[in-house]
């Protein structure tokens, strides 16, 4: 579903809406796609399901203006589409919102035996062709960010170097923040 937040509501929108929104004001919108991954043992703190993991995230991203969020229910990878102006708001300051609204979710489970893990955030701009046809799908020049719970980020971190040579990106089609204060 399509929402935008106006004046503290959440409004439905359709999808020809969300196309016309190319704009903010003046300003082009950029596109990106969020995910959350699990890098800690089992066991060590609560599950939490996708639907309470977006709706987490979707409360943290309530409070800025100029953002259009969907829930991609079909997609295997990917919860939320996010439609903002990089002027505005920087994909680094949405993914950061999103991981502090993880950490107090956490701290909310666990008030008392918090194990505060740690929550690294990368993201990167596309710059290849889709692989998919599917609206779905991380298009070139979208952004796709990853928050990620984990008992380490360095060395998360070095293996995600490895695996998608975040280093060899342009400066401004990537970044990387570690979160572990809400």
């Amino acid at each position: 579903m399509y929402t935008e937040r106006r004046h503290g509501l959440l409004l439905p929108l359709t999808r020809r809406h969300c196309q016309e929104l190319k704009t903010v004001g003046k300003l082009p919108m950029s596109r990106m796609l969020l995910s959350h991954s699990f890098d800690i043992p089992e066991g060590i703190v609560p599950w939490l399901g996708t639907d309470e993991i977006a709706a987490a995230f979707l409360g943290a991203l309530g409070s800025y203006s100029g953002l259009v969020c969907r829930s991609l229910d079909h997609s295997p990878y990917w919860m939320l589409e996010i439609r903002f102006s990089c002027a505005v708001l920087p994909p680094r300051r949405i993914g950061e919102a999103c991981a502090r609204a993880l950490i107090q979710k956490r701290h909310q489970l666990q008030p008392q035996q918090w194990l505060h893990p740690t929550v690294l955030v990368y993201g990167a701009k596309k710059t290849s062709p889709a692989r998919s046809t599917s609206p779905d799908a991380l298009q070139l020049g979208d952004w796709g960010v990853n928050v990620v719970e984990t008992a380490s980020a360095a060395k998360l971190l070095q293996a995600i170097d490895k695996e998608s040579n975040l280093s060899q990106k342009p400066a401004d089609g990537f970044f990387v923040s570690v979160v572990d204060e809400a």
